[in-house]
């Protein structure tokens, strides 16, 4: 993600599904920052990664803006893992967390984004509920949007899954640097986009290391149940852009 040009990233639930402390090995080299306002010690109701960040963006007036992203996931009431500390993690309400903090970070920026990993209806809900949002962008499954889907002052955009499409929005600001307009695109990646051959040759690189792991635990356990490697090429899954 760092090399696709990530600024920051949302957490959902099956990035914990190895465990909390997992997850911070996996992730101690990721350059950007991963959020989530409602993944929350069970005890506290506080959450355990940053709530939200805020961004400094030069535009393409060479003028600097503050750009706040905050990241949410679904409610899931029988979310359970272990957390920092012996505490519990859960998932609190992404309405309600929102709502806690977008104060705070609608004073701290010109623009404020949602990252929202869930359902659309729910998505539409907090626009509707809560004031101060521009943009949620959000994944669910294979939603996508077709158009621009405004709800009240807030955009709301959804790309699918799997990779398979680009969002792209851009976003016309007023003197003031707040949200004046916006215009969005879904780039469908299908082969008319070639791959880029410096990330293909990553990926083939990560694929080979993952099969080559895969063989030393089937050996290291007494596996005899042979297990298909993965792919070493993705047909159509990369951009030169």
């Amino acid at each position: 993600m760092g090399r696709l040009g990530y600024v920051a990233g949302n957490i959902a639930e099956r990035e914990l599904s190895l465990g909390y402390d997992e997850f911070l090995n996996r992730t101690e080299n990721v350059a950007f920052p991963l959020l989530s306002a409602n993944i929350v010690r069970q005890d506290t109701r506080e959450p355990v990664f940053k709530p939200y960040v805020v961004l400094d963006v030069l535009t393409s007036s060479k003028k600097n803006i503050r750009v706040g992203v905050m990241g949410v996931v679904r409610f899931n009431p029988v979310f359970l893992k272990s957390g920092p500390g012996g505490s519990n993690l859960v998932v609190a309400p992404p309405r309600e967390m929102v709502e806690r903090y977008i104060g705070e970070l609608r004073k701290r920026s010109d623009l404020v984004i949602l990252l929202a990993a869930l359902h659309k209806e729910k998505a539409r809900i907090i626009a509707q509920e809560v004031p101060g949002i521009d943009i949620i962008l959000g994944s669910y499954g294979a939603i996508y949007s077709t158009r621009e889907e405004p709800e009240g002052e807030t955009q709301i955009l959804y790309s699918g899954n799997q990779g398979r499409r680009i969002g792209e929005t851009r976003v016309f600001l007023d003197p003031e640097q707040h949200m004046e307009r916006t215009t969005s695109f879904t780039h469908f990646l299908t082969a008319r986009y070639p791959s880029d051959p410096e990330m293909q040759e990553f990926v083939n690189q990560v694929v080979a290391e993952v099969n080559e792991h895969k063989r030393v635990q089937k050996e290291k356990v007494g596996q005899t149940t042979p297990t298909p490697d993965l792919p070493t090429a993705v047909s159509g899954s990369g951009s030169s852009r």
